[in-house]
């Protein structure tokens, strides 16, 4: 008697205080703060979501079916299986067309007939600073024109006044240092409180040789790939990056991404040079104007690789490489890449 007391008093204590029906065994329970009130206890909410939250997808790149929870974007989220296939989809999936120009029409820079000649010219005065003016004057012809004629593309300035002249702005000494040793200058090394700092060379028959191989003045405008031997590309490549290349690497991921910056007809001679030598495609290509109306150059672009395109690229530009920027290099070989 004693015991049926027992259970029909519990069973009134039950009716009296609110009670819930778990959504997975159906029982009934008072409800607790760590079960928000659906569940009875913590297991059933756990059956509960991965019977529910777990669904079959089919991968667009490799046909394999994978199980995965849920998304808000399933469509988006659960396209591929893995990363690696995520990877490969993106670069088979690059349309060249993005470029905003007609492709097809596309010529790489030939250098102008004037390369060389300074008939019109004075003979080279004697300075306070020295340097070889006619570095370029039989054009791209080794590693160091390459690597030079590529950095000053994307970081040089070319002036024509009274006294033409040729300015590298760096925040890698290293560069200008290399700069001057190629070109056989004593020029310092200038340095300013709030700016980059730079080495400025007088010459007009430097300037003039620049400029007949298309580093002229406006040249983030028109400049576009120019017509060097398939051996001393990357060696140009590699100018460029140092120049307006970057990386960057995702925290707590080991994803890497090379980029390259500027002018979309230069870009296209990078993306095809790129994919001739070492078959690999693009992940994007991005216009920043398309996101900010505050840029004035409409033709500026963004070339983006995903990481293991980076890794193939950034060996291929620095194999058996003499000339390159170090703050780059180490950081790439030092903490980005493993």
């Amino acid at each position: 008697m004693d015991g049926m007391d027992g259970s029909a008093g519990l069973d009134e204590k039950m009716s009296i205080i609110e009670t819930n029906i778990c959504l997975y065994c159906k029982s009934r329970f008072i409800p607790k703060r760590n079960t928000k009130g659906l569940f009875c206890k913590r297991d059933c909410f756990n059956f509960h979501w991965s019977k529910n939250k777990i669904n079959k997808y089919e991968c667009n790149h490799c046909n394999k079916v994978f199980t995965r929870y849920k998304t808000h974007y399933p469509d988006r989220k659960n396209k591929y299986c893995s990363k690696e296939c995520s990877d490969k989809a993106k670069i088979q999936e690059f349309d060249p067309t993005v470029f905003r120009f007609d492709i097809k029409k596309y010529s790489y820079f030939k250098p102008k007939n004037s390369l060389g000649d300074y008939s019109k010219f004075r003979k080279v005065r004697k300075s306070k600073y020295e340097v070889d003016h006619e570095f370029f004057k039989q054009g791209v012809i080794n590693e160091e024109t390459a690597y030079l004629l590529g950095v000053l593309i994307t970081d040089g300035y070319v002036f024509y006044d009274y006294k033409s002249h040729v300015l590298l702005k760096q925040m890698d000494k290293t560069i200008l240092e290399i700069m001057k040793k190629i070109l056989k200058s004593s020029h310092p090394i200038q340095t300013y409180k709030n700016d980059a700092p730079r080495v400025c060379i007088s010459g007009r028959r430097l300037a003039h040789d620049l400029d007949a191989l298309g580093c002229g003045q406006n040249k983030s405008y028109t400049v576009t790939f120019p017509q060097i031997k398939k051996e001393l590309q990357k060696h140009f490549i590699r100018g460029i990056f140092d120049g307006d290349g970057s990386w960057n690497k995702r925290k707590n991921r080991r994803e890497v991404n090379l980029k390259f910056h500027g002018n979309d007809r230069l870009l296209f001679g990078i993306y095809d040079t790129i994919r001739t030598h070492l078959n690999i495609h693009p992940q994007s290509l991005e216009y920043p104007i398309d996101t900010n109306k505050n840029y004035k150059m409409k033709t500026y672009a963004v070339l983006k690789y995903n990481t293991n395109s980076s890794r193939a690229i950034s060996d291929w530009i620095y194999i058996d490489a003499k000339f390159f920027g170090e703050k780059k290099y180490s950081s790439i070989y030092g903490s980005i890449l493993p």
